[in-house]
């Protein structure tokens, strides 16, 4: 106050009064931010002070942003703001927060954001993945629903397609004489071709160049479409022609996508019998050609949404999966207690005349808990694909406007100290009760684990998951015995490389033939 009053009379010469002045600005611009990143409605929400400008952009680890996200809810709750340039989001970690919004508010932030990376790729008007909260969007994932039920999660037709693939890759298994290998492409090749089958009729060689393009491509989007640096192609995207490596990403991406529609997609159109429908696509194309009298209404399922259907399950069924293989892998090598009481399991339920079966799952607890463990530990999507408010509403008492952007903190969720005892263990027994039995669905601890996430964006996938998961795994196991190749990476989820996917570095490992 007394350095204003000084300049109103003319006691401070020019350059003194130009830089008190510029501080007065400042902090008045970062009071104007402040308050219009805290306030929404009566209540005040807490959240990092933004900078001038450019918000927390410098202030979040962009190479790990769920790591600085968690932080920053231990700080602030589990409702809390931040800035993003003009930007206005807000992150939900806690249980009470996500579940409100996910399952109590459902239709209320069921909407997706309006991002130039999705606009770039065309994907929003079109896809079950990023288009918006719309009449449109609720007919497409119904169809598709209805597809992926009547012609992938059929017991039978899981079993028969996925385990063809899955004694293809143990054979491969056996090759290696318990020699010390990397696998990754091996699983990635077996998760991918058990995706193709189901979604296209039909399975490629180990090493076909396909299998590199959807390995490609996933890469490509994975690093493309992450919450880090490539989100500041959707805050600023002018920075696309300064060669800014998520465009670049993007821009390959595209085309590679449109070569795998060219290849899988567009022959079926022809060449199907509309009276044995044996995929996926089909059974879109079916949709589509009888839905053609419903052109430009919601329930009329257009030919772009069958393209971009097949990329977002063939990409979502492949790279997920495969990353959680490939974590069971490294952590059974760093456990071998775990694994060798999941064993015992295997041999007592199935024993080594038969290969497991679906039906054994609930007869095999210790193997639940696992893969319930497994998924929490890792927590391989940290960041659920960002939502956005439909309509004015509000969470945990804080009022929302509609149009926010929410980010969906999966990783705080899974390693919060308040639920889990140890978070940063891997400890199947905490998904056991006191009887050696899998918790419930209702128990408390069950329900905190949203790794497929909830509500009208769950995962349409998570059955087939969870499926293919478990045959792996039960048969990978039941036929070997997995030892480290010297020294392994950090098993540590914390040191995974970030992407809309964690994933751990490289390893080799030794997979020894049981006798």
């Amino acid at each position: 106050m007394e350095a204003i009053s000084l300049i109103a009379r003319g006691h401070l010469d020019k350059d003194v009064t130009t830089v008190v002045l510029s501080f007065i600005g400042g902090v008045l611009l970062i009071l104007f931010l402040y308050i219009g990143v805290k306030r929404e409605g009566g209540k005040v929400l807490c959240g990092p002070t933004p900078w001038p400008v450019i918000g927390n952009v410098l202030q979040i680890n962009l190479k790990k942003p769920h790591l600085t996200l968690a932080k920053w809810a231990r700080e602030y709750g589990d409702v809390y703001a931040i800035r993003l340039f003009k930007q206005n989001i807000i992150v939900l970690s806690g249980e009470e927060s996500i579940r409100e919004a996910l399952l109590l508010r459902a239709n209320d932030f069921a909407g997706r954001p309006k991002l130039y990376r999705t606009d770039l790729q065309e994907r929003s008007l079109h896809d079950i993945v990023w288009q918006t909260f719309t009449p449109r969007w609720l007919a497409l994932r119904k169809i598709v629903h209805r597809s992926l039920r009547a012609y992938g999660l059929g017991l039978r037709e899981i079993e028969a397609k996925s385990m063809h693939e899955i004694n293809r890759l143990l054979d491969i298994f056996e090759s290696k004489r318990g020699a010390a290998f990397d696998p990754h492409m091996e699983i990635y090749t077996t998760v991918a071709n058990i995706m193709l089958v189901l979604l296209v009729g039909k399975s490629l060689p180990y090493g076909h160049r396909d299998i590199y393009n959807i390995k490609r491509l996933n890469e490509l989007f994975n690093e493309g479409f992450s919450a880090g640096q490539s989100r500041l192609l959707d805050l600023l995207p002018w920075l696309r022609y300064t060669g800014i490596k998520s465009f670049n990403q993007l821009s390959e991406g595209l085309q590679i996508r449109e070569d795998l529609h060219a290849r899988y997609v567009e022959p079926l159109k022809g060449s199907f019998d509309p009276e044995n429908v044996k995929c996926v696509v089909e059974s879109l194309i079916l949709a589509h050609k009888n839905t053609h009298h419903l052109s430009g209404h919601a329930g009329h399922i257009g030919e772009e949404s069958i393209r971009e259907a097949f990329t977002n399950l063939i990409l979502a069924g492949t790279d997920t999966t495969f990353t959680a293989i490939i974590c069971f892998i490294l952590l059974m090598a760093s456990h071998p207690d775990v694994q060798d009481r999941l064993r015992d399991e295997i041999d007592q339920v199935v024993g080594k005349d038969r290969r497991p079966t679906l039906s054994d799952r609930q007869n095999m607890p210790y193997m639940g808990a696992t893969l319930f463990e497994l998924l929490r530990y890792i927590s391989h999507i940290p960041l659920a694909i960002p939502h956005c408010t439909t309509v004015d509403t509000q969470v945990m008492g804080y009022s929302i406007p509609k149009d926010t952007q929410i980010y969906i903190n999966l990783w705080g969720l899974h390693h919060d100290e308040r639920y889990w005892e140890r978070p940063w263990t891997f400890d199947p027994s905490r998904f056991l009760d006191e009887n050696g039995h899998v918790l419930p669905p209702d128990h408390a601890t069950r329900k905190r684990l949203l790794t497929f996430s909830a509500g009208r964006r769950v995962c349409l996938g998570e059955a087939l998951a969870k499926s293919r998961l478990f045959l792996f795994t039960s048969s990978l196991l039941q036929r070997f015995t997995l030892q480290p190749d010297g020294v392994l990476p950090s098993t540590d989820p914390r040191d995974f490389e970030m992407g809309l996917v964690l994933h751990p570095d490289n390893f080799k490992i030794k997979a020894v033939p049981r006798l």
